[in-house]
């Protein structure tokens, strides 16, 4: 290599570094650009079940939901545990940034961490029976284990017993840790209220979640439950 070429050489290595970092830039702004969709999608539909009640909202009324987010119809396999006449399912984000944020921890850092939320609704005679919303995602990683929550609110037109379970999941070097709140019939506003109050901004956050009182006011939930104990 002559003394002249040398320049070129180095001209040359920092244009591709350039274009390099610019396409990696490129490829990072749509990616995060199409999570935050996907996450103000979910929080969207999050807001407006908060409003719905099983026993009570109409198919009808539930259809503007379902159309302005393509809600999924589930098969018998699905409704046929509750009895239902149909359901629906709506699931956040896309698959592909769901699986992005699954192999490479680090994009947990620029605002790609691994999280997912669905929603299901199932209709009995025309009205809702069944309310469900769940969402997991990644807190931290412990050497090569990777810790995250798994929650989810069920709301029933039936009495149940149970109205909060918690536990937890190994699934490979992953560990859920289950927070599962079951509210029956005769859930009092403020319990639906504090079931619900779910925010999702962290999932879009650099770094993302940290922990759960980031994603849910955990402490309401246990005042709640600790009131239903008292109960007689």
């Amino acid at each position: 290599m002559g003394i002249a070429t040398v320049p070129r050489f180095v001209r040359g290595l920092r244009m591709s570094l350039v274009l390099a970092t610019a396409a990696t830039f490129c490829a990072w702004a749509i990616l995060f650009g199409i999570n935050l969709r996907e996450r103000f999608q979910a929080q969207s539909v999050l807001v407006a079940i908060r409003s719905m009640q099983v026993g009570i909202t109409t198919l009808e009324q539930a259809r503007p939901i379902l159309a302005a987010h393509h809600a999924e119809t589930l098969s018998a396999a699905f409704t046929g545990q509750y009895s239902a006449d149909i359901g629906f399912a709506m699931l956040f984000p896309t698959r592909t940034i769901a699986m992005l944020g699954e192999r490479f921890y680090f994009l947990r850092y620029v605002g790609l961490a691994s999280w997912w939320a669905g929603t299901e609704m199932y209709f009995r005679d025309g009205t809702l029976c069944v309310l469900r919303f769940s969402m997991e995602t990644e807190t931290t990683k412990r050497y090569q284990f990777r810790d995250g929550y798994h929650l989810q609110t069920t709301a029933s037109s039936e009495r149940k017993t149970e109205f909060m379970m918690s536990g937890g999941a190994m699934d490979g070097r992953y560990f859920r840790r289950v927070h599962a709140i079951t509210l029956p019939a005769d859930t009092t506003p403020d319990e639906r209220t504090h079931a619900l109050a779910y925010d999702l901004s962290c999932v879009t956050r650099l770094g993302g979640c940290r922990d759960l009182l980031q994603i849910m006011s955990y402490q309401l939930f246990c005042q709640d439950y600790a009131a239903r104990q008292r109960k007689p």
